[in-house]
């Protein structure tokens, strides 16, 4: 299944939770700044939260710093059916009512914007119900601080940050502490929505967007339609840092995003519908696709396709190119090849709590952190233990001797950055080391193979023909 994780290895903060406790768990959200904050979904209908408990953003009854020795529950999701979670620093959770079936929105964590929509800008450390819509909800999404959702009845309500219309295109209005009912010049039903990090986006029940707030440099004052073209039918919204993308009911893929061409630098002097750029993907696009995934925080650079034929493609919105990887994992995907400020909601396996890690990408069992550069400037961390990668090689001895540095910002208080290398490649490369299993997607074994010649690694060199000649066996099966 797309949704499920198939690597342990890549969830660093699941990394220190007891092989047991995992057992139980159907699957996680991870979510805000840091990526250090986490819920755990349990078989038997529990709700845990792990990891960092700023402003309060565990919901488990404490304002403590974090809740790092073992997972805490949150008594009041107990045996409470879930539809969605989303959040950055505060969780808004559509859960459905046992008894009436509808659906209402609990929430908690930080309040600093009035994204908890309680009335107020106190922060919450456990789950309260927002009880000032009055119509059971049907869905809901959010920025980092403002929220927007549909109700039974399909109204558009929105809350929180409005510091550039975001909320109601009123920017004298800084942030709304309580749900505000959005209004639209032909009182359009609204059936799907998205939050990108300073704007709204709404589909109407004939096909036409509304959007409102600051999308990159262009400001929306109220919320303006856009006409799709040939009657296109939408399937998905997806928000995502200063982009929308839109994924068609005809498997094809659409972003809405400012225009950045030389022509087109003077916002002044054009009416704001010209500003926007309406840019279908297909003709990147080897096939068809079936799902949309990406970033809400700060990641600008990537996003996920998921196609027909199961397959993951990362679409880099820099370069507008495309490339496809035979993993079918939207999480996995999403945490190799986007930045970890990514929020991800992935399902686990049974069969993959039994591993054979060891102590890999665990920070308490650690003693070396891995430093790599994603992009330009997100850091992306890997920790290992020093004695294994000096038992692994000669060559790794020299490099640890000659390459660790203090880091007192980790725990462990060493430290080792590579920077000519991808942290996709770093850690496929030390999981290798560690399991003694290459698991890495094939179109990215040559730069594996670079690194294997620069860290004199004769033996990954001789695997790394053996394994493409085995991948190229199982996809001719």
């Amino acid at each position: 299944m797309s949704s499920n994780t198939y690597d342990l290895g890549l969830w660093r903060i699941l990394r220190r939770i007891s092989p047991e406790f995992l057992a139980n768990l159907s699957g996680f959200y991870l979510y805000g700044m840091i990526g250090g904050s986490t819920l755990l979904f349990t078989r038997d209908n529990r709700v845990f939260a792990y990891g960092f408990n700023g402003n309060g953003r565990l919901g488990v009854g404490h304002f403590r710093f974090d809740v790092s020795d073992q997972p805490e529950e949150i008594v009041e999701l107990r045996n409470v059916k879930i539809i969605s979670v989303a959040g950055a620093d505060f969780i808004v959770a559509l859960v459905e009512d046992e008894n009436t079936h509808k659906c209402y929105l609990l929430t908690w964590g930080s309040n600093n914007r009035g994204q908890l929509g309680i009335g107020d800008e106190d922060d919450r450390c456990k789950p309260i119900q927002i009880g000032s819509i009055n119509f059971p909800i049907d869905k809901v999404e959010c920025s980092q601080t403002h929220v927007v959702a549909i109700d039974c009845n399909k109204h558009c309500w929105c809350w929180g940050d409005n510091r550039f219309g975001q909320v109601d295109g009123n920017i004298t209005n800084t942030f709304y502490c309580s749900p505000k009912l959005i209004h639209f010049e032909d009182n359009s039903k609204i059936i799907n929505i998205a939050c990108c990090e300073t704007a709204t986006l709404a589909l109407t029940e004939h096909c036409f967007l509304y959007i409102w707030g600051k999308l990159d440099s262009c400001i929306v004052s109220h919320p303006m339609r856009i006409d799709l073209m040939n009657n296109i039918r939408v399937k998905k919204l997806l928000g995502m840092a200063k982009t929308f993308a839109l994924l068609t009911c005809d498997h094809r893929v659409i972003l809405i995003r400012q225009k950045t061409e030389r022509y087109n630098r003077d916002p002044l002097q054009q009416p704001i519908q010209s500003q926007f750029l309406i840019k279908f993907l297909d003709e990147s696009l080897p096939c068809s696709i079936v799902d949309i995934y990406g970033s809400l925080t700060y990641d600008t650079c990537n996003f996920i396709l998921l196609s027909e034929t199961g397959r993951c493609f990362v679409w880099n919105m820099i370069k507008s190119n495309v490339i496809e990887t035979s993993m079918t994992s939207i999480p996995d995907v999403a945490t190799l090849c986007t930045c970890y400020y990514t929020n991800i909601h992935a399902k686990i396996p049974p069969e993959l709590v039994i591993n054979n890690l060891g102590a890999f990408n665990n920070e308490f069992q650690s003693d070396l952190c891995i430093k790599t550069y994603t992009y330009s400037h997100f850091v992306r961390k890997i920790f290992v233990q020093r004695e294994k990668l000096e038992q692994h090689s000669q060559y790794l001895r020299e490099f640890c001797s000659n390459r660790i540095e203090d880091d007192h910002e980790e725990a462990c208080g060493r430290k080792i950055i590579i920077r000519h290398h991808s942290y996709l490649i770093v850690y496929a490369y030390l999981r290798y080391i560690y399991t003694g299993i290459l698991r890495i997607d094939p179109l990215f074994t040559a730069e594996l193979y670079n690194l294997a010649r620069e860290f004199q690694d004769n033996e990954l060199i001789q695997q790394i023909p053996e394994f493409l000649y085995h991948q190229t066996n199982l996809c001719s099966l």
